[in-house]
């Protein structure tokens, strides 16, 4: 049977609370416990959608978790950073900055000829 960790999830946001994780096999790949992270995290981020940090390492989804944990102990914490849809966007797909509209409407920016007015008497 292949060793297993229990694995704490933070937010680096630290306003959602942590996941835990039981019975983790070190034989996943980044990608796999993405995917089983997405399945319980809240609102239930796309894989894509998250990053995983540990040690102050960004975590490939290629690396198994026997890579990633060299000397692992029965509990592990690691960080996910959850990139919103916003964030996401690229430029192609963000909208286009529309034109301020002018404060003044363009007929009252001159004046007209019957609106000068007489000099005084």
């Amino acid at each position: 049977m292949d060793e297993t960790i229990t694995l704490v999830v933070k937010n680096a946001d630290g306003t959602t609370a942590d996941l835990v994780l039981n019975d983790v096999s070190l034989e996943l790949s980044v990608r796999d416990l993405k995917t089983r992270i997405s399945e319980n995290y809240h609102n239930s981020p796309g894989t894509s959608a998250l990053k995983l940090v540990f040690s102050g390492r960004l975590l490939k989804d290629t690396e198994s978790l026997e890579e990633v944990f060299v000397a692992p102990s029965d509990t592990v914490v690691i960080h996910v950073l959850v990139r919103s849809a916003t964030t996401m966007t690229t430029k192609a797909d963000a909208p286009k900055p529309q034109p301020l509209a002018s404060a003044t409407p363009p007929d009252a920016a001159a004046p007209s000829a019957s609106a000068q007015l007489s000099p005084p008497v």
